[in-house]
């Protein structure tokens, strides 16, 4: 009902075993799962978060954008479309910040978000905007000054297409960010490969030269000639080896700028992008659903049908025909009717002073209230009892007290009549008739219905009457074309 209140619509709101809570846009149905326990504060938060999105969130087109970007971009977009709609139900409602900053700080408290453990000025951008919504100033969270400008961009979201905008900024800052950490990832990887490729080099290097130093020694006295002629073409052959590695060096490096011209052109936001989410938005999704009740037994909903009251209320005057119809059939009516009058006056001695107090502890509470609620007032004529006191009071004219109404009391009695009350049906009674009594003492209307559905519109149990319908039976109304209110004491 209070969801309904809220949402200024006869929206449907069911309980089931959903993983969180959600509303349909298009079918206008609050769906609230079945928490094994959770604390009513974030009760309320949920509900009016959900509230929010009924009043605010187009129903048409707005999901599907999400989908279409993948679910990455459907991250950022709800994120910033929960800080929208939660501070429009603020404004509408001013009562309700103070349940959900409550709600939130329960999350908070119990680690919803997964941040206990976590310093969240190192999170991602939409993280930190999504705590910075959701849990307010007293976060401290910490913004650069362009991050700033981001951050008043999502405060300042006043339609969906607002929203959508500053999803799609947010999400081309947060894909290039990643980039930029992936591509020095890959660049520190690389280095790290060559550094190790250096050693290698050097550790299978070094034997060959204690070899070669070996070998020279050996032959240094006989080989003079043939060590001049080997440097100067070891000389030669490193001159052009050095060339030709220059030349190679320069055709990788014009290669590879190439390439990052044609990544540079292709830097933008992907159309499906499902490599970034928001972290914390996952968590406090998976904290609330372990939360739900799975065990739950599934709820039927059902509308009340419009009743016919002519064809389900049986008169007091009908039920007394059929009673003397029943009771004269037998041979002891006259001692059954004697026996039950006498017993009704000896309940009604027994009672006689319960019902005196009823009335007394009524009329004194009658009159408290009539007596709290008087007002007086003055009129236009003077007081003459109070006319010689006119050298010191200034009030000198006559006062009238109005009394409201406190006579606007009636009881409807409805009596559960079904088989399973068979062993307290006697009691039951007794306290009927106190009542009963006790409507008269005090002058107040009453009305005593019977419901059953073991009610036979003939007297004969196998001749049963087609029975006018009470309803008109519309499919998603309750069926209760069985149903009976038999009128037993009328005023």
């Amino acid at each position: 009902m209070l969801a309904k209140l809220l949402a200024t619509e006869n929206i449907k709101v069911e309980h089931g075993n959903y993983e969180t809570a959600a509303f349909d846009p298009k079918k206008r149905v609050l769906y609230l799962p079945i928490f094994k326990w959770m604390d009513g504060d974030v009760y309320d938060l949920l509900v009016l978060h959900e509230v929010s999105h009924a009043l605010n969130t187009p129903a048409d087109g707005w999901h599907s954008s999400g989908n279409e970007k993948g679910t990455g971009y459907k991250s950022f977009l709800n994120v910033t479309e929960d800080a929208r709609i939660e501070k429009k139900i603020k404004r509408k409602y001013p009562g309700a910040s103070k349940a959900m900053v409550l709600g939130y700080r329960e999350l908070m408290k119990n680690d919803f978000f997964g941040i206990n453990h976590v310093n969240v000025d190192t999170l991602p951008l939409i993280d930190r905007i999504n705590l910075h919504t959701k849990g307010g100033a007293s976060m401290g969270i910490s913004f650069t000054e362009d991050e700033m400008k981001i951050v008043k961009m999502v405060d300042d979201c006043k339609t969906p297409e607002d929203v959508l905008q500053a999803a799609e900024i947010i999400g081309a800052l947060e894909n290039e960010k990643k980039k930029e950490e992936d591509d020095a990832q890959k660049m520190a990887a690389a280095t790290q490969d060559q550094d190790g490729e250096i050693d290698a080099d050097n550790q299978e290097t070094q034997p060959e030269t204690n070899s070669q130093e070996e070998e020279s020694d050996a032959t240094e006295a006989g080989n003079v000639g043939e060590e001049k002629e080997t440097e100067e073409k070891v000389k030669e052959n490193a001159e052009t080896g050095s060339v030709q590695n220059t030349e190679d060096a320069k055709d990788e490096n014009k290669e590879e700028n190439e390439i990052g011209d044609i990544e540079g052109k292709n830097d933008t936001l992907p159309t499906n992008n499902d490599s970034f989410e928001s972290e914390t938005q996952n968590q406090l999704d998976k904290h609330i659903e372990s939360k739900v009740d799975i065990t739950a037994t599934k709820r039927l909903y059902m509308n009340v049908p419009k009743i016919n009251l002519d064809n389900l209320i049986i008169k007091y005057d009908r039920v007394l025909k059929e009673c003397d119809k029943h009771y004269n059939k037998t041979d002891h009516v006259g001692s059954f009717k004697q026996n039950t009058l006498e017993e009704i006056k000896t309940i009604k001695e027994e009672n006689k002073k319960v019902v005196a107090y009823m009335a007394k502890e009524f009329e004194m509470k009658k009159a408290a209230d009539q007596y709290a609620r008087a007002q007086t007032s003055k009129t236009g004529t003077l007081d003459l009892n109070k006319l010689h006191t006119y050298k010191y009071n200034d009030d000198l004219f006559a006062k009238v007290t109005t009394l409201p109404g406190a006579t606007n009391h009636a009881m409807i009695i409805h009596i559960d009549w079904s088989g399973s009350m068979a062993y307290n049906l006697s009691s039951t009674m007794k306290q009927l008739f106190n009542l009963i009594w006790f409507c008269k003492r005090v002058n107040i209307p009453f009305e005593v219905y019977a419901f059953t559905s073991g009610y036979y519109r003939k007297h004969h149990m196998y001749d049963v009457e087609d029975a006018p319908a009470i309803t008109n039976w519309v499919w998603g109304d309750a069926n209760i074309d069985g149903l009976n209110l038999i009128n037993f004491f009328s005023t």
